[in-house]
């Protein structure tokens, strides 16, 4: 049916969005850029140091 179609193709766009999100996680973590990557991290060690109120 129409509605198994937009199922199956949102499955493989969320799929995809998570692989990508995946990719730019690991970038993020490897790139030197402490200070623009501060923020953005998945896993906040910190959550209450250099936080704005």
């Amino acid at each position: 049916s129409k509605f198994e179609a937009l199922y199956t193709e949102s499955l493989t766009e969320i799929k995809s969005l998570k692989e990508r999100a995946a990719f730019l996680e690991k970038l993020l973590a490897s790139s030197n850029m402490n200070g623009a990557v501060d923020g953005y991290m998945v896993e906040d060690n910190h959550p209450n140091e250099n936080r704005l109120p």
